[in-house]
């Protein structure tokens, strides 16, 4: 007797389990299909093969449960053992689909608001294609980079970035298709590429204390960076044009539409100003 129930119930509760094992990990296949990452094949294969095989051994002491067979004794030790190396988050996860690979599964049915909060981790986050109304990413400590490698769907309120001595990578912000972008950091370094398509004008307000930011934008886009920094030093690719009291790039000189507009407050740190050829790009790999 494994629990103090039937051999019969107890296979059908193992069974519930195991199955709703196997419902995650096909989510998860399909999911990583559609929102693929920076991991190669084989590595996904590896961090999928104890959870599946784990899945696989429940089902089958169920099963001998369910026909009163002793197999399914010896052979729940074995899948309880695998959790334990698989460890009990990513067990938890993989068993009732909540995460994969730090990304959360969410689906593109309906649009929603999204926030991330971290600590003295590092989170990743794809989140191309998803209908997001309002982002909010605070990280503390640690490392956070997200990316939206395709466009989002559905019009976006605002996109907050948050840091407090930690590195945050984001990749492809136009793609975001947000109103507003506001970033704000104590300690911390970003990097953030505004690469994609713009849908539409979006204002930036950078602020920033005793931090490093570098802004990254495609040569493509019309984009128009003032600087109200305080004792920080300010690095300038070529390729921009200074008017007005702010710096543009090609395209927003040219009076292209619509319009990247970014305010930037740096106290205490630096401030770079990087022009891309290329106009889709992402956070830097490891």
């Amino acid at each position: 007797m494994l629990l103090p129930l039937a051999p019969f119930v107890q296979g059908i509760v193992l069974l519930v389990i195991a199955t709703s094992g196997l419902v995650a990990t096909v989510r998860i296949a399909s999911f990583e299909t559609r929102h693929p990452g920076r991991e190669t094949r084989f590595t996904v294969a590896y961090r999928y093969f104890l959870p599946l095989a784990a899945e696989l051994i429940l089902a089958l002491a169920a099963l001998a449960l369910l026909v009163d067979s002793p197999l399914g004794l010896y052979a729940l030790p074995v899948f309880l053992t695998l959790m334990v190396i698989v460890g009990t988050q990513d067990a938890v996860d993989l068993l009732f689909g909540t995460t994969v690979a730090g990304r959360p599964l969410l689906g593109t049915g309906q649009p929603y608001a999204l926030t991330i909060q971290a600590a003295a981790i590092q989170s990743d986050a794809e989140l191309g294609g998803l209908p997001i109304t309002r982002l909010a990413v605070t990280q503390r400590a640690g490392q956070s980079r997200l990316n939206f490698s395709v466009a989002n769907p559905q019009s976006a309120e605002l996109l907050q970035l948050n840091a407090e001595g930690a590195t945050v990578e984001a990749g492809n912000l136009a793609n975001a298709n947000a109103a507003a972008i506001s970033l704000k950091g104590d300690a911390a370094s970003y990097r953030v590429d505004f690469g994609g398509a713009l849908q539409r004008s979006t204002h930036v307000e950078i602020s920033t204390r005793a931090s490093s930011v570098e802004l990254i934008v495609p040569a493509s886009t019309a984009a128009r960076i003032s600087s109200a920094s305080l004792l920080s030093d300010l690095e300038v690719s070529d390729g921009f044009s200074q008017q007005e009291g702010a710096f543009w790039t090609p395209a927003a000189a040219a009076a292209d539409r619509p319009l990247l507009t970014i305010d930037a407050s740096v106290e205490v740190g630096q401030l770079k100003l990087r022009l891309n050829a290329e106009e889709n790009s992402g956070p830097r790999t490891q």
